[in-house]
């Protein structure tokens, strides 16, 4: 009886720690990396969790501040390749659905992931751009041993994907 209350005890104590874990999606560029300036400003950034109509997929997302922690990385990560001109007189503003966050429950090996649908509009609100991009995190157990904790890398490591792809796709784009 104490041998099974020692060890019920023990895998509280791995899961409580696991629990603590917040999202980070913070994305990093090479110093290299190379865009095409817009001639436009960005004037806001936001995110939003799909409406039940509109997801692709499950919507597993744990972290209450989620979409705020994704509009701080995307903004951070737009104002890191200076991909806009903050000195231009027209402005934009990026609007990103997460549609679909995929999580495993179980596993050695986690896999997560993304659908997010981006919409950059103009000060007039045209739609200059819209797409969805598909990304995925996987997190393994020689990179976190508890299972929470490497759910929480492979979530952060497909949203990360996911924003790279983006500023990926429209570095080039001419708007």
């Amino acid at each position: 009886m104490k041998k099974m209350s020692i060890a019920i005890a023990s895998i509280v104590i791995v899961l409580l720690s696991g629990c603590s874990v917040k999202n980070n999606f913070d994305v990093s560029f090479p110093s290299n990396f190379q865009v095409l300036q817009k001639n436009y400003k960005l004037s806001a950034v936001n995110a939003q969790l799909a409406s039940e109509n509109k997801k692709t997929g499950d919507l597993d997302v744990f972290d209450p501040e989620y979409t705020q922690k994704f509009e701080i990385s995307l903004l951070k990560a737009l104002k890191d390749t200076k991909l806009f001109d903050d000195t231009s007189h027209s402005s934009l503003q990026i609007k990103a659905v997460i549609l679909q966050n995929d999580t495993p429950s179980l596993g050695l090996n986690m896999t997560v992931y993304t659908d997010i649908l981006y919409e950059i509009k103009n000060q007039e609100g045209k739609v200059l751009y819209s797409k969805s991009i598909q990304a995925e995190g996987l997190a393994t157990i020689g990179d976190e041993f508890v299972a929470f904790k490497r759910m929480v890398l492979a979530n952060d490591r497909s949203v990360q994907n996911n924003i790279k792809l983006f500023i990926d796709d429209i570095k080039s784009k001419k708007f």
